[in-house]
């Protein structure tokens, strides 16, 4: 299995960095600035200093992403989350919680734990 496939996508890598995540991972993306996604790689090694040409995220992996959700949720009433591999290399999380629907993640393994922790910081449910 290739690295990419063992972190969360770039996109999610963005928008985790967006919203305040430390950037702490054994893997960083390095995408160059003037180009399109597809001049994006994963590299292993501490996250270097975007520059002019490059910008880093943190590429979380599986086990990373775990250990973000392990975090209390900030609600009153009951939350439930859980995950299943549905069919080969489709996993799929949901949150069912009584004040937000039920949300439905699909992907990777990555990118739907990704996927999750971006919803509950973004409704306010979890905080890293």
């Amino acid at each position: 299995m290739e690295v990419e496939q063992q972190v969360c996508s770039l996109d999610l890598a963005k928008r985790l960095e967006e919203l305040g995540v430390k950037q702490d991972s054994l893997f960083y993306w390095s995408w160059m600035v003037h180009q399109h996604e597809d001049c994006a790689g994963v590299f292993f090694g501490q996250k270097r200093p975007s520059n002019g040409v490059y910008i880093h995220y943190s590429a979380f992996t599986v086990a990373e992403l775990g250990e973000m959700l392990k975090c209390t949720f900030h609600v009153d009433q009951p939350t439930r989350a859980g995950m299943v591999k549905m069919g080969a290399g489709n996993w799929h999380t949901w949150i069912n919680h009584p004040d937000k629907k039920l949300q439905s993640f699909k992907g990777t393994e990555a990118d739907a734990r990704a996927k999750m922790l971006i919803y509950l910081i973004e409704n306010n449910l979890l905080t890293l």
